[in-house]
């Protein structure tokens, strides 16, 4: 399954979220011991671990509010970039909560790329053996992407629809059921298998 190709490539479609921080919100208040600070943190500034599992942490993040979503600079998306790989490698390393938490933050900063990121921190979780946290990130990355996806004037793509597959795929292994669809995408992705998928939409849509 291609877990970051098609997902990556899917996001061209689509705005770069430029919003701030946002608070937190109350199961994110309580902190406990300091992790290092991402590279692209100002200063000495930390970033603190919550009191909450890593699966409540995925539960209760945040999706994108297409009402609100903005263009990042490219500073910020330089920082995303860096959350994502900090968050990666806390993973492999089986801190989960700390590397969760680097891709909460990186939704934080640019929601209008929560699918990519949710679905960067599913296939971290998966390939560490955590199916649980997986299946929940993979849910997020659905229910992100799909909702990206149904904004009037979003362009269908190929890459679009076979992201929404792969994921499908990932929440069906995993023993999951897929949400209903919203957008157009998302439909054309639970109608067919990903193989169907590949030979009747490929060439269809342009990529990009």
């Amino acid at each position: 399954m291609r877990h970051g190709n098609q997902i990556g490539l899917a996001m061209a479609i689509v705005l770069i979220a430029g919003n701030s921080f946002a608070e937190v919100p109350q199961a994110f208040a309580k902190q406990a011991r300091t992790f290092a600070p991402p590279s692209c943190a100002d200063g000495n500034e930390t970033v603190d671990k919550p009191e909450v599992s890593a699966l409540m942490m995925i539960s209760e993040g945040q999706l994108p509010d297409v009402r609100t979503l903005k263009v990042a600079t490219a500073a910020e998306r330089r920082c995303v970039e860096s959350l994502r790989e900090i968050g990666r490698r806390a993973i492999d390393q089986k801190r989960l909560s700390e590397g969760t938490y680097q891709f909460l933050v990186a939704v934080r900063m640019a929601p209008a790329l929560a699918g990519v990121t949710y679905a960067e921190l599913a296939t971290s979780l998966d390939r560490a053996a955590y199916p649980k946290h997986a299946m929940a990130a993979f849910l997020k990355a659905w229910k992100a992407f799909d909702t990206v996806y149904a904004r009037p004037g979003v362009r269908l793509t190929s890459d679009a629809v076979l992201s929404m597959a792969d994921i499908r795929d990932a929440i069906q292994r995993l023993g999951g059921h897929v949400p209903k669809a919203v957008s157009e995408p998302g439909r054309l992705a639970v109608s067919e298998t990903t193989r169907r998928l590949k030979e009747r939409y490929f060439r269809s849509f342009p990529a990009q």
